[in-house]
C-alpha cells in the first residue's frame, strides 16, 4: 500500500513517491499533520484531510469507506519511526517516564484501532439485522444531539446587536453608523465569520437575519422533538431486561448506547491516541541525542525489515521523521543509498530538511525517489510522482 497524496492543511498537499520520498519545507503544523495522516491510514482511519491511496494497482480515495474495504485495523501497525523509536531499549533502561508513556500511547493507537474496527462491524451487523430498538436508539441519541446543540446556541446577543444597528440607522439614515461590526462579530461567535473586507454590509445584516429566522423555526421543530424523545425513551426503557423492577424510576434508566454512537466514540477515541502518541513521540524524541551514523543504520535497517507483513492491502508506508539529524553529508547520503532499494518493498517517506537529503533526492532520478514539499491542492486525481499508465493518453 502506499500513500500517494495528503492534504497538511487548509491549502496545501504534498505529493509523496510510491518508494521514497524527502519531504522538506513542512512548518511543524503541516508536518504534524502528514505523520498523523499516515499513522492514521495505518490503524484504518481516515485523516483529518483529503488523501490519495494506492494498494495493488489501484487508487484509492483516503475515505472512511475506502479504508474499511482495505480492513487496516485487522492488522494495525506503528507508522511513524524517530530516534526516540530506535533508542527504545536505552530509554527505557534510563527508567525515562516519558518514554514510558510514549510505549502506552503506541498500545492506546493500536488497541483503538481495532476496537474501532469490531464498532465498525458491529454498526453492519446492527443494519443488517433491521432492529427496530438499534434504530430507535439510534434516532434517540440523534434527538438528543439535536436539541442540545439548539439549546447551547444563544442568538439573543446576535439579535440585540442586529436591533442595535437598524436603530442608528434610523437614528442617522444618511450616514454610515459602523454598528454592522458588532453584528459581525456576534455571527464570528455563532461560527460564520464575515468580518472581512470584501463582505457587504446588506449580506452581513441579510445573513444575521436569516440565521435568526432559521433558529425560530428549529425551536417549532423543537416542541416536537422533545415529545417524540420521550415517548422513544419510554418504549426503549420498557424493552430493557430489567424494566420489570419499578424500583427504579424510568428518568434515571441509562439506555445502552446504539451501534452508530459506539462508533463514533470509537472513531474520536482512535484519531485522540493518534495526536496524543505524537505529541509524546516529538517530546521524547527532543531529549535524545542522535544515534551515530553506523548504529542509526543497523537500527534503520532492522526496523524496516520487520515490517514487511501479509495483508491485503499490503505493507503500510513508514514515516522517518527527523532522524538524519547529527549526520555529515557524506553519512546522509550513504545511508539514503542504502535504505533505498527496501522502498521498493516498503514506501519510505522522509521527514527531513537536511541539506544533504534534499541534495540526495534532488538526484536520485524519478524512478528512485523523489524530493517534495507542500504545493497548492488541486482536484484530487493521479499523484504526479506515481508512473503513469502507458496505455492512458498524457495529460
Amino acid at each position: 500500500m502506499r500513500d500517494l497524496r495528503l492534504r497538511v492543511d487548509s491549502r496545501r498537499i504534498v505529493d509523496l513517491h510510491p518508494s521514497l520520498s524527502v519531504v522538506h519545507r513542512l512548518e511543524p503544523e503541516q508536518a504534524a499533520t502528514l505523520r498523523r495522516g499516515v499513522a492514521s491510514i495505518a490503524g484504518g482511519l481516515a485523516p483529518l484531510g483529503d488523501g490519495l491511496l494506492e494498494a495493488h494497482g489501484l487508487l484509492l480515495d483516503a475515505t472512511q469507506g475506502d479504508l474499511d474495504l482495505l480492513d487496516l485495523a485487522t492488522d494495525p501497525v506503528g507508522a511513524v519511526v524517530t530516534t526516540a523509536d530506535l533508542r527504545e531499549a536505552e530509554a527505557g533502561d534510563a527508567g525515562d517516564e516519558r518514554a514510558q508513556r510514549l510505549r502506552t500511547a503506541e498500545r492506546d493507537v493500536l488497541l483503538l484501532a481495532t476496537d474501532r474496527r469490531w464498532a465498525a462491524r458491529a454498526l453492519e451487523s446492527s443494519a443488517a439485522s433491521a432492529d427496530p430498538a438499534g434504530r430507535e436508539l439510534a434516532r434517540a441519541e440523534q434527538l438528543r444531539t439535536a436539541i442540545a446543540l439548539h439549546e447551547g446556541t444563544d442568538v439573543e446577543p446576535l439579535r440585540r446587536a442586529l436591533d442595535a444597528d437598524r436603530d442608528a440607522r434610523r437614528a442617522a439614515p444618511d450616514e454610515d453608523a459602523g454598528s454592522v461590526a458588532a453584528v459581525a462579530d456576534e455571527l464570528a461567535v455563532l461560527g460564520i465569520d464575515l468580518r472581512r473586507p470584501a463582505v457587504d454590509d446588506d449580506e452581513v445584516r441579510r445573513v444575521a437575519d436569516d440565521l435568526l429566522d432559521e433558529h425560530l423555526r428549529h425551536a417549532s421543530w423543537v416542541v416536537g422533538a422533545r415529545v417524540e424523545l420521550e415517548g422513544l425513551e419510554q418504549r426503549l426503557v420498557a424493552a430493557l431486561p430489567a424494566a420489570g423492577d419499578r424500583a427504579t424510576p424510568p428518568s434515571v434508566v441509562t439506555l445502552p448506547e446504539s451501534a452508530e454512537r459506539r462508533l463514533e466514540r470509537a472513531t474520536d477515541a482512535h484519531a485522540a491516541a493518534v495526536a496524543r502518541a505524537d505529541e509524546l513521540r516529538q517530546e521524547v524524541d527532543a531529549v535524545l541525542e542522535p544515534l551515530p551514523a553506523r548504529d542509526l543504520e543497523w537500527a534503520l535497517l532492522r526496523r524496516l525489515s520487520e515490517r514487511r507483513r501479509e495483508h491485503p492491502a499490503g505493507t503500510a508506508p513508514v514515516v522517518l521523521d527527523r532522524v538524519l539529524r547529527g549526520l555529515d553529508d557524506e553519512e546522509v547520503e550513504r545511508l539514503l543509498d542504502r535504505i533505498e532499494p527496501l522502498g521498493r518493498g516498503v514506501q519510505l517517506i522522509v521527514l527531513d530538511d537536511h541539506p544533504a537529503a534534499v541534495r540526495w533526492a534532488a538526484a536520485a532520478g524519478s524512478a528512485r525517489a523523489a524530493l517534495v514539499h507542500p504545493t497548492p491542492a488541486r482536484p484530487v486525481g493521479r499523484s504526479p510522482t506515481m508512473p503513469r499508465d502507458p496505455r492512458q493518453p498524457p495529460r
